[in-house]
């Protein structure tokens, strides 16, 4: 009973991101098979060095190269190991979704907050991509993470906040 006791209090948003954070470990954990489009990727990070991911890529990809240099770094580091080439799209996508919080609660109504989050946690395209050695959850953390920066800073001055924003 006290467990029941202590879930009662847990709000609706921690549920959802709680829930919607574990969905994308158990699925991450899963280890499905590596794609072609994932492996074609990984062909490139495996083949060629970090200058060379600079240029054209093999087997008619593009990816972005920090996303391709993170990855030709966890290949070295890790070996060929889907688990930890697919370490920063998890991570990427655990961050979104944390920072998701903060820009619905500043967007939104109180009544919304959790609808958006419900939404983005459970998004069937965002939790596929968690397990992707793809750059879309990079994409989108950095457009999430826009937003939380803005609302992260809206009690700076003018000027830093300019700069902030510029770099």
């Amino acid at each position: 009973m006290a467990i029941l006791s202590t879930t009662k209090n847990i709000s609706p948003v921690k549920w959802i991101v709680g829930v919607g954070l574990v969905l994308r470990i158990y699925h991450y954990l899963s280890n499905p098979g590596v794609w072609k489009d994932e492996l074609w990727i990984l062909r490139n990070v495996a083949g060629k060095g970090y200058l060379e991911l600079l240029g054209p890529l093999m087997d008619y990809q593009a990816a972005p190269p920090l996303f391709l240099w993170l990855e030709r770094t966890l290949f070295l580091l890790l070996g060929d190991n889907t688990l930890g080439l697919r370490l920063v799209p998890l991570l990427a996508s655990c961050a979104a979704l944390l920072l998701m919080i903060p820009v619905a609660r500043r967007f939104l109504s109180a009544e919304a907050v959790p609808w958006a989050l419900l939404l983005f946690a459970f998004s069937d395209k965002l939790v596929d991509h968690t397990v992707e050695v793809k750059q879309y959850l990079l994409d989108t953390l950095l457009a999430v993470l826009v937003p939380a920066l803005y609302v992260s800073t809206e009690s700076w001055p003018v000027s830093r906040r300019f700069l902030t924003f510029a770099i």
